[in-house]
């Protein structure tokens, strides 16, 4: 199990890894392509561009297919291990004591099984391969950055630090608010519960005011929790992108000075802007991703403590190190 479970993991990086690298490619066949043009414009012979075209064409649909199949197969790498977590998060369920899963209660279970599933899909399993991506990518443009002009490289290592570094300000408040979506989550889903289970109740006593009430300030709480989490992602996306924005530009501003100097060709700015593009946006989402992956840690944390109870059981009033364990 181990060994195929390792195997998956080098497939994944192998596949994030081509398709990466072919990505980063592009600027060098766009350096080709505008050089080649230039050449065909000074010569009047088109041979050489018609070539390089030809070449761009078939290299285009080389890199549609690795997508497709990179693509592929994370979707399979996402499924495979929601289910294994799953049904890992049953069996815990299931070895629950009946003391223990009343003291839990109905709704926390509810909410595991539901929303925080969705979480961990969008915030861990996709945001970790996210990661991964961005790391490969920033790597191999900032090594072609350096053959084809190390001060530019240089600037650009410096420079995509501002972006990156940036929302490290926002972990804390981003997990807090994270962990109070939770709450709010699980107090819903025992209104609704409540409001289920207890339908004969409810409708017996004529209560149905008291519980429409009861119901929607559950409803409004949780919605106000999510809005506002919402909006703290949108102030860690919105210094991020301006940060990113301005360095993109003061980079190209220094490709066209050089340019301008005799240092780099024209087909060498075309590439320099697609490579400043590759090291500046991926280390954008690179910092957003993983401030998003570190507000994820509450839901981790809930779904170790539902999956081994035994585990907990033993270590009752203390803090365990361990975290949800899922094979990534």
């Amino acid at each position: 199990m181990m060994k195929k479970i390792k195997w998956e993991h080098i497939l994944l990086f192998f596949l994030e890894l081509l398709v990466n690298m072919a990505t980063v490619g592009v600027a060098i066949l766009l350096n080709a392509l505008i050089d080649a043009a230039q050449i065909s414009i000074a010569s009047g012979n088109t041979y050489y561009l018609q070539k390089t075209l030809l070449i761009s064409i078939l290299y285009a649909g080389y890199l549609g297919i690795l997508i497709f199949l990179s693509n592929r197969y994370k979707a399979y790498y996402i499924r495979k291990h929601l289910l294994e977590m799953r049904n890992i998060l049953a069996r815990g369920a299931l070895q629950t004591s009946i003391s223990d899963y009343e003291k839990t209660g109905n709704a926390s279970y509810v909410t595991a099984f539901n929303q925080n599933f969705s979480i961990i899909e969008e915030k861990v399993l996709q945001n970790r391969i996210s990661i991964l991506d961005s790391m490969i990518c920033i790597i191999f443009a900032v090594i072609l950055l350096l053959y084809m002009n190390p001060v530019i490289a240089v600037v650009s290592i410096i420079a995509m630090s501002i972006p990156s570094l940036l929302p490290n300000l926002f972990n804390k408040v981003l997990g807090k608010t994270q962990q109070m979506v939770m709450e709010s989550t699980t107090a819903y889903n025992e209104t609704v519960s409540d409001l289920l289970n207890g339908y004969e109740v409810v409708k017996t006593y004529h209560t149905e005011e008291q519980m429409l009430h009861k119901f929607c300030i559950a409803a409004q709480k949780l919605e106000r929790r999510k809005e506002h989490f919402s909006s703290l992602m949108a102030g860690v996306y919105g210094v991020t992108t301006l940060s990113s924005v301005v360095v993109q530009f003061f980079i190209m501003g220094l490709a066209g000075f050089f340019a301008v100097k005799g240092y780099i060709t024209i087909g060498s700015i075309v590439a320099v802007t697609q490579l400043t593009g590759q090291v500046i946006s991926p280390a954008f989402e690179l910092s957003a991703k993983i401030s998003e992956l570190k507000s994820a840690r509450p839901v981790l944390d809930t779904l170790h403590t539902l999956s081994h109870p035994e585990i907990h059981e033993k270590k009752q009033g203390t803090n365990s190190k361990n975290r949800f364990h899922y094979k990534m």
